[in-house]
């Protein structure tokens, strides 16, 4: 029980004019205390919004300096915002659990200009693993040919890159994204940069699942092979999966 007055209370300190989203949660919070569905099933509701909740006001609080407050949940769309409770209260994969949290944090910077359900939506179609895998190939820093100059000269992508994340030209989906080291790592393949550094042998059939279960949602888009086929050894960038990864503040690694 105290780990259920601590979420209510969460909520309740947020400010006295929760209404929308932030009523919603309240009352969600409040249903699965009161509820006849089990202690079990209502304590992990519980135990799972407060962690998404308190891990997505830590990275507000990271990124901007300031904490989200109840108006700021208030603006949170309610078709968004439910279907949002509705998925994410019961999820315990980690992975996924910070993926939550930073989805909802989106959705609070954001408000309504960029709330999605369709995010929502992908987050419940991806296992922890998936969501590790999406994670590593937009976290990779991919490097380009100098717009302006002939030259073979390269610069880290930042110069062919919006700051919204989103890809400027359609064409920079062409750098390729080498799985061999999947889970531990993704890296970009070029032939300049990855001379025949290619994966001897078939990738683990966890791997070549959840890749196909990422194209599936169009977050990537495997190589296409001249006789038809597919090869998730290396894979694209989609902008559905870029807008996604801004959503989730996804960062580049050099």
């Amino acid at each position: 029980m105290d780990q259920v007055q601590t979420a209510i209370e969460f909520i309740q300190n947020m400010g006295p004019s929760l209404h929308g989203f932030g009523a919603l949660v309240f009352n969600e919070l409040k249903s699965d205390v009161l509820s006849g569905a089990g202690k079990e099933i209502g304590a992990l509701s519980v135990r799972n919004l407060t962690k998404i909740f308190g891990r997505s006001r830590d990275i507000h609080r990271e990124e901007t300096g300031l904490d989200f407050t109840s108006e700021d949940l208030n603006q949170v769309p309610i078709d968004v915002g439910s279907e949002f409770l509705r998925v994410a209260r019961f999820v315990s994969d980690e992975e996924l659990l910070e993926a939550y949290a930073a989805l909802l944090e989106s959705f609070v910077r954001d408000g309504q200009s960029f709330s999605r359900v369709a995010f929502v939506s992908m987050l419940n179609n991806m296992s922890g693993l998936d969501a590790l895998i999406f994670r590593r190939i937009y976290s990779v820093s991919l490097i380009g040919p100098e717009p302006i100059n002939q030259n073979e000269d390269w610069k880290n992508a930042s110069i062919v890159k919006k700051s919204d994340g989103l890809f400027e030209k359609q064409n920079l989906a062409i750098q390729g994204i080498l799985t061999s080291e999947l889970p531990m790592k993704a890296c970009q393949y070029d032939s300049k940069l990855n001379p025949a550094k290619r994966h001897e042998g078939l990738l683990p059939q966890e791997i070549l699942v959840s890749l196909g279960n990422l194209a599936r949602l169009n977050l990537i888009e495997p190589d296409r092979i001249f006789d038809g086929g597919l090869n998730y050894e290396l894979v694209y960038r989609t902008p559905l999966g870029a807008a996604l990864a801004e959503a989730l503040r996804v960062k580049e690694e050099s």
